[in-house]
């Protein structure tokens, strides 16, 4: 890992390597005192030497803090910078977590658009409705079957496809059973109709096309 020494990994791995690194700050305020100390017993001003070490090492902390801080807010995505002690240890984390995350989002988007993918080459439509009736997502084959077209997204579903049938099923709520009705794109299809909810009561659409069965059932009763 960029800019950090043993101890910044070593607090990940064991609670003994925590220790060792409180220690070893411990180890610099007390470097800190006894030269400030030193300087100030020369000078006749031992008290004064010690407040002005312990000065010193808390502005070495407040800076390491505040580089720290500008890195996180400012610069995430470089390596964190060159710290000591707990704080080198903290920043070794915070930056594992950063690539943790930037891995799984990574993964996430490519499982998404894998989806899509798949989805999209469905010839069946597929069509994502939100929890107020609004179309947020739809693939090709819903532009075949049901008339979307690329603007139409933000728009209530029932503004488009105003097919009598096909209103009473979504507005009743009972999806248990599908809906079969004759398309009112185009003359002589018939389509099968799917209504799912999921989530914050968004709905899933999935219609397909049924012209051969319905042609084969008409033989068939005929």
């Amino acid at each position: 890992m960029h800019g950090h020494g043993p101890a910044g990994s070593a607090l990940i791995d064991s609670q003994g390597a925590l220790t060792q690194v409180i220690q070893q700050d411990l180890g610099r305020l007390v470097l800190c005192l006894a030269i400030g100390g030193g300087l100030g017993a020369l000078l006749g001003f031992p008290l004064s030497g010690l407040f002005l070490g312990l000065l010193v090492f808390l502005w070495l902390q407040w800076y390491a803090l505040y580089r720290l801080y500008r890195w996180i807010r400012f610069f995430p995505d470089t390596p964190p910078p060159e710290l000591k002690g707990v704080w080198a240890a903290l920043a070794y984390n915070v930056h594992r977590l950063q690539i943790s995350e930037r891995r799984a989002r990574t993964s996430l988007v490519n499982t998404i658009e894998r989806a899509r993918a798949s989805v999209s080459a469905l010839s069946e439509a597929v069509v994502l409705i939100n929890g107020i009736g609004q179309l947020e997502w739809w693939n090709p084959a819903a532009e075949v079957l049901l008339g979307l077209k690329g603007g139409d997204r933000g728009n209530f579903l029932l503004n488009l496809i105003r097919h009598p049938e096909f209103m009473a099923y979504f507005e009743s709520e009972d999806y248990d059973e599908a809906l079969k009705l004759a398309s009112w794109v185009q003359q002589g299809r018939y389509l099968q109709c799917e209504l799912t909810r999921f989530g914050q009561n968004d709905r899933l659409l999935i219609v397909y096309d049924i012209t051969q069965l319905h042609r084969l059932e008409q033989i068939r009763k005929d």
